[in-house]
């Protein structure tokens, strides 16, 4: 399919790939990994979208096969009354198709001191069954959803910091942090877990669990924080995603997430932690982070807004 793409895009120019059903074409090989060559193929997938003629890219489209928990809750959903057939959780390859990137993840055992390039479509499938994975699919679509926040707020950015107004009609952004929390949490985890050998985890293992399933709540000082830094600028680094972790007394102690450029740190210590000596801050649920321009005059004019909310128990 590729060859022909490249073969003959001079003469036909391509914008526009259909795929009738991707996640049903024959895979080759054993039969008995098939689902995970299934999510290699749509990671493949997306990676064309972006990188197809020099970068140009190109819009793929391909019906996706729901799972059999999808296809129940289609059958009883009131339509006459406005519900949905199908939500994200009926999609069997959930984190394949909601994210388009790889992680770097530095500073595990097998990792120590140079980031390594996983896929994140092969963090769940050796822990958690089709149930469990579809039940943290919300959280997978809550870190999207901040992805594409950011994509948004950073697009306006770069569009106003060259114009000096004066002032701006104030845009807002929201996104969930106590969703990306458990994002990072889960993440974190299978991270540590499905690549041998990892660290013992601080802390009780099934009371993060349950922090990442949503059934409790970090306490502070634990849980996910933004990172801020006075005088350091954040560059949005579009599709980057690399986590870093950290260890104290040979356990995994917590983690740094730069999602897009944009620093947080998930902390798993009862105790509080220092950023950078004391010389920064860690930023709770419910951050307002404005971005702001420059006029003429070289006065700040604020432009949007990015809260990341964080619901109260």
């Amino acid at each position: 399919m590729t060859d022909h793409l490249t073969t003959n895009h001079k003469d036909k120019k391509y914008d526009i790939l259909v795929v009738d059903y991707l996640a049903r074409l024959d895979m080759p090989g054993d039969a008995r990994f098939r689902n995970e060559a299934v999510k290699a193929l749509v990671h493949t997938a997306q990676g064309l979208t972006r990188t197809f003629d020099d970068g140009r890219g190109l819009v793929l489209l391909s019906p996706i096969q729901v799972n059999r928990e999808g296809h129940k809750g289609a059958l009883k959903a009131n339509v006459d009354e406005g519900e949905a057939r199908y939500d994200i959780n009926a999609i069997s390859q959930v984190s394949e198709c909601l994210f388009e990137t790889d992680i770097n993840v530095k500073g595990l055992p097998w990792c120590k001191n140079e980031h390594r390039k996983i896929r994140i479509g092969t963090l769940t499938g050796k822990l958690l069954c089709r149930y469990h994975n579809g039940q943290l699919s919300e959280v997978d679509k809550a870190a999207k959803q901040t992805l594409d926040s950011l994509e948004e707020v950073y697009d306006l950015y770069e569009i106003r910091k060259a114009i000096p107004a004066r002032s701006w009609t104030i845009k807002h952004f929201e996104t969930d942090m106590l969703l990306l929390e458990r994002w990072c949490l889960k993440t974190l985890i299978n991270i540590n877990l499905n690549n041998q050998p990892g660290y013992p985890i601080e802390g009780d293992l099934n009371e993060l669990v349950k922090v990442a399933f949503g059934l409790e709540r970090f306490q502070p000082p634990k849980g996910l924080y933004m990172m801020a830094v006075k005088g350091h600028t954040i560059n949005l680094v579009r599709g980057a995603m690399n986590i870093t972790t950290q260890s104290m007394n040979g356990k995994l102690a917590g983690a740094k997430f730069d999602l897009w450029g944009m620093p947080f740190f998930l902390n798993l210590m009862p105790e509080p932690i220092q950023l950078n000596h004391g010389q920064g801050h860690l930023l709770s649920g419910g951050t307002k982070c404005w971005f702001n321009t420059l006029d003429r005059k070289n006065r700040e004019v604020k432009s949007h807004l990015l809260t990341f909310t964080y619901p109260k128990e």
